[in-house]
């Protein structure tokens, strides 16, 4: 579970992509949390209102993360913040999104299957960090070393991210997405 308020992404952006992904891309979202999660995956089927809600399935309180792999590799596409879920649906191959705020893309993102990190430009490097930039440490970095905000990142920037995934698979529809985490805690 994070604690880490920077890793959440805001309810709304969840609210907004979760309808896109149901009314433009005819997805089911299936939302794999902890059985905690279950009251905040609730606020967000609330808030989708019903039609949408009606292809949005919470499995937090059945899935044992001891099984959320075997769920993952049914999946098309995982959306989330930088969750062991994310790395867990990429370990099986499955194509994904990671929205990143805190921690460094450079060191966790999935690799060995098509993904998209979405991070914050704006960046806070310790004095470490900043020291390591200056004498050319970080050069080979795909990622500027420091701390982001998930919540500078827009919905649309996800939805685009959805886009190139579908279009370098050759696919215009998903059979399903998982929405794993924004400003539910892991």
């Amino acid at each position: 579970q994070s604690t880490a308020v920077l890793k959440h992404w805001p309810a709304d952006r969840w609210q907004r992509l979760v309808r896109w992904l149901v009314e433009s891309r005819g997805c089911e979202i299936v939302l794999c949390g902890a059985p905690a999660d279950v009251a905040a995956h609730d606020a967000l089927r609330e808030a989708v209102g019903p039609a949408v809600a009606a292809h949005v399935h919470d499995v937090s309180e059945w899935v044992p993360l001891a099984d959320a792999a075997a769920l993952a590799a049914t999946m098309d596409l995982c959306i989330g913040v930088d969750t062991g879920r994310v790395h867990l649906a990429s370990s099986v191959g499955v194509p994904a999104i990671v929205i990143v705020g805190p921690t460094d893309p450079n060191r966790w993102s999935p690799w060995r299957t098509p993904a998209i990190v979405l991070r914050s430009s704006r960046v806070s490097p310790t004095p470490c960090e900043r020291l390591l930039t200056a004498v050319g440490a970080a050069d080979h970095l795909r990622w500027p070393l420091g701390r982001a905000d998930a919540a500078d990142i827009p919905a649309a920037d996800v939805e685009q991210a959805v886009d190139q995934l579908l279009v370098r698979h050759e696919r215009s529809t998903m059979r399903t997405g998982d929405v794993t985490g924004g400003c539910f805690r892991y």
